[in-house]
């Protein structure tokens, strides 16, 4: 498969995933074992303290079958991720 977007939304979800739960979503003792564990999409939970709001972007971005992911301006417009943006966005400009 051609390499587009999809492969840096998972990849965004990875990076934010590993910051938050400081490991990574998806490991294994042998390669095989990650490949098993990436093709089921199965990750632990991050922490209950953190909003459903990110739970939600993460579970967007960590969809293993690449069409199921959003693209930026889907996330970008996830009212969760709206709620904490506002008017920053407008300050960085």
């Amino acid at each position: 498969m051609p390499y587009d977007y999809r492969g840096d939304v998972w990849s965004v979800g990875c990076v934010l995933y590993e910051m938050i739960a400081k490991v990574p979503p998806f490991r294994a003792q042998t390669m095989k074992g990650l490949y098993s564990k990436v093709l089921s999409g199965k990750y632990d939970p991050i922490a209950a303290h953190y909003s459903q709001d990110l739970k939600e972007i993460l579970k967007c971005c960590l969809q293993v079958k690449p069409s199921d992911r959003p693209n930026c301006t889907k996330i970008l417009r996830m009212p969760g991720l709206l709620n904490h943006l506002t008017g920053t966005l407008d300050e960085l400009a």
